[in-house]
């Protein structure tokens, strides 16, 4: 693809996490980002993780992988939109249909790790909405 832009991408401790300057103290890099390029749309994605608690790194992967596949996919889903009605009436069906795509995935990631985690579901309706 030929893109006017040049994407590099890096994630590092920060000072926090770190202890006599050099040696970490238990605490992992919450930063994640995703980047795709795919058929002229380029999407990036930056997330903080949340907190400091064990594996807080995980939404933000998570998130950021999520946000940023669903975001290509109903790009291409509303090009037509775009080349017709232009960026402005497009772009907030792409974001609402990804949002929505998203929303989707995050409620099948917690129905599946509830029923498969340490506490098995015992009835046949789920809360999630």
């Amino acid at each position: 693809m030929n893109s006017h832009f040049e994407v590099a991408a890096g994630s590092m401790l920060g000072r926090d996490h770190l202890c006599d300057g050099n040696l970490t103290i238990g605490k992992n890099n919450q930063d994640a980002y995703d980047l795709r390029q795919n058929a002229g749309v380029s999407v990036v994605i930056v997330a903080d993780g949340c907190g400091s608690k064990s594996r807080s790194e995980a939404g933000a992967i998570i998130g950021s992988k999520l946000t940023a596949k669903a975001l290509v996919e109903q790009w291409h889903r509303h090009s037509n939109l775009a080349r017709t009605s232009g960026f402005d009436t497009a772009l907030p069906q792409v974001l609402e249909a990804a949002r929505q795509d998203v929303l989707a995935q995050l409620r099948i990631l917690c129905v599946n790790s509830y029923i498969t985690g340490p506490k098995r579901c015992t009835s046949t309706s789920s809360s999630l909405s």
